[in-house]
């Protein structure tokens, strides 16, 4: 969950804030911001798969339950 869980909300929240308060700079700040964002939930989407592969509870969690 810590490598594809929520991504974005806060920092685009937090980006926010200065232009809120009419502050110089903030819209380069929101841009900023949001390509990180973009950049990050891209990598992370397209790597999602392979990392889930490598953690062996989720390798474990994915085969057949042996029967008693």
């Amino acid at each position: 969950m810590s490598w594809g869980g929520l991504k974005g909300a806060v920092p685009l929240l937090l980006a926010a804030f200065p232009a809120l308060e009419a502050l110089g700079e903030s819209d380069r700040t929101e841009a900023i911001v949001l390509v990180a964002t973009a950049t990050s939930i891209l990598v992370q989407g397209a790597t999602l798969r392979r990392v889930a592969g490598r953690v062996p509870a989720a390798a474990a969690s994915t085969a057949p339950a042996a029967e008693p």
